[in-house]
């Protein structure tokens, strides 16, 4: 059994990717998908989902298909900085449109995590040292002029936006040996009970928040997009825009006050690469990554 750090370290760079740590125990056990989540948390992710640029709604046509594809990648571009090419975009535009005129091209949850199991494992096992380190060093933490190589402790990186912190080098060589297919196997295994506990527990959240358009049993391409930012960014849309800019400024205050950090926000998103909240490599979920997606709804 891999031991809790090393597990969770080297699935915390993949979350990026599609494996996600937050459901893995002491003992490399998964917890379960919450069965209720509280109505603060879904009173919040309505809040968000309300605001101009976050409303997805029912694709029942072409315009609200497209309306929906705009609406997904104004949503992650906003709270990260993270764009998708515009012929990819398309994809995802075709693929939701299938489905608003012709009632099919939807997953469910179970199938989401599979594909996203899927694909991340491809992915990593493809991931070269200059990529495993600049990936690890998005999770250094704040990146700033005074403190290039971010703001925690050296050697150590942070797993998911609630923690914990690993050490760099056992991550390191953990993805190194997933290019063994042995190696792989094992982790596929792992990812697939991790991945499908965060799913679960995403869509639960949000069918709580808003069940008239949410469901385990059917998830559109465009909500696709949004919750696997949602899980491979850390996000989980409890904060509204102007939450997340009031969180940001205490962010920079913080760094002032306690440790002379001086730098702007002007340029920077709440999550993302060098994220103010919460730094991930996320321009992993490159287009590559989104056309392959896009391509389990065909």
């Amino acid at each position: 059994m891999l031991k809790r750090p090393l597990l969770l370290s080297g699935i915390g760079l993949a979350v990026t990717l599609g494996l996600t740590v937050g459901g893995f125990g002491l003992r490399g056990t998964i917890f379960a998908a919450k069965d209720n989540p509280s109505e603060t948390s879904a009173a919040a992710v309505r809040r968000v989902f309300a605001e101009p640029d976050s409303r997805l709604g029912l694709s029942n046509s072409l315009e609200t298909a497209q309306r929906n594809t705009a609406t997904a990648q104004n949503l992650i571009r906003h709270r990260s900085g993270h764009q998708f090419g515009a012929d990819s975009l398309t994809f995802v535009n075709q693929a939701e449109a299938r489905y608003a005129t012709l009632g099919k091209g939807s997953l469910t949850a179970s199938a989401l995590a599979q594909a996203l199991t899927e694909l991340a494992v491809e992915r990593l096992s493809r991931m070269n040292d200059a990529e495993i380190d600049a990936a690890l060093g998005t999770m250094r933490g704040l990146r700033t002029d005074q403190t290039p190589s971010g703001t925690l402790p050296p050697g150590e990186i942070l797993v998911r936006p609630w923690g914990p912190t690993a050490k760099a080098e056992k991550v390191r060589d953990y993805l190194r040996k997933m290019r063994s297919p042995s190696e792989r196997a094992l982790v596929t295994d792992f990812a697939r009970l991790a991945i499908t506990n965060e799913v679960q527990n995403r869509i639960k959240l949000f069918e709580s928040a808003q069940p008239e358009l949410w469901s385990a049993q059917r998830i559109t391409p465009t909500q696709a997009v949004v919750l696997t930012y949602s899980v491979l960014s850390g996000d989980q849309f409890l904060r509204t825009s102007d939450e997340l800019a009031q969180t940001m400024r205490a962010t920079q205050r913080y760094y002032a006050e306690k440790r002379g950090l001086s730098f702007s926000i002007a340029e920077r998103a709440p999550y993302g690469t060098n994220g103010v909240i919460y730094s991930s490599p996320l321009n992993l979920f490159d287009d590559e990554m989104l056309r392959a997606l896009m391509a389990r709804f065909a």
